[in-house]
């Protein structure tokens, strides 16, 4: 009886003790994979952060070129208007300006060549034109002798019948009467790049001629003198 009461206090010390390692086997093992898990949360939180860090950075460098884009615009208008300024003011005749929608019935009764002066509201080169170039007497004569000078705004709301199609500017902004605006429909079918454009048109309407930037009176004679 002695020898079994001593074999089963052995068995159950050694049960005890089993239990005991498994116990603090376990510990060490949870407590590596929680500072695992600990180490990737801190790695991908490093990551997000250096991530925005990134993007914010990106974000600045855009609205910075955005931002010197402007001000280069702005510079570029402000020169213009200063050019404009000082451009001192012909006192000669003014040329009579006729509609482009009007031109074709016009020629019908007495047909001429057409010159087209197409411009925008903000345009310092096109204003330079109206105060110099055409107020020039010799130009002014030669125009009107010559031709059916239309005026022609680029950006303008008015609709236009032209060559039996009608044109129009569904994107003008009236609130933006000295800025740029929407493009007139018919603005395209001149086939120009920039303003003020010349445009020659022959007794038929059809384009024979362009010129591009301001012109002066020598510059704009020779010009409309290739088709006297």
């Amino acid at each position: 009886m002695r020898y079994l009461l001593l074999l089963f206090s052995t068995i159950f010390i050694i049960s005890c003790a089993d239990n005991a390692v498994k116990t603090e086997t376990k510990v060490p093992e949870a407590s590596a994979v929680k500072a695992k898990a600990n180490k990737v949360n801190g790695q991908n939180q490093i990551a997000q952060n250096s991530q925005q860090k990134n993007e914010s950075a990106q974000e600045l460098q855009r609205k910075k070129i955005q931002e010197q884009i402007q001000q280069q615009l702005k510079q570029r208008q402000q020169q213009q208007q200063q050019q404009t300024k000082s451009q001192p003011v012909a006192n000669g005749p003014e040329i009579e300006w006729v509609k482009i929608g009007n031109v074709e019935s016009l020629i019908k009764k007495q047909p001429k060549k057409v010159v087209v002066d197409v411009y925008t509201s903000w345009c310092g080169p096109c204003k330079m034109l109206d105060r110099t170039t055409f107020r020039d007497p010799e130009i002014v004569k030669l125009m009107t002798d010559k031709f059916y000078p239309v005026k022609f705004n680029a950006e303008g709301p008015d609709p236009v019948t032209f060559k039996g199609k009608q044109y129009s500017n569904p994107r003008y902004n009236p609130a933006k009467t000295r800025g740029r605006n929407g493009q007139h429909t018919l603005t395209p079918t001149f086939g120009i790049r920039g303003y003020p454009s010349i445009i020659i048109m022959d007794e038929n309407m059809k384009i024979i001629d362009k010129a591009s930037g301001y012109l002066k009176p020598a510059q704009m004679k020779a010009f409309l003198s290739k088709h006297v």
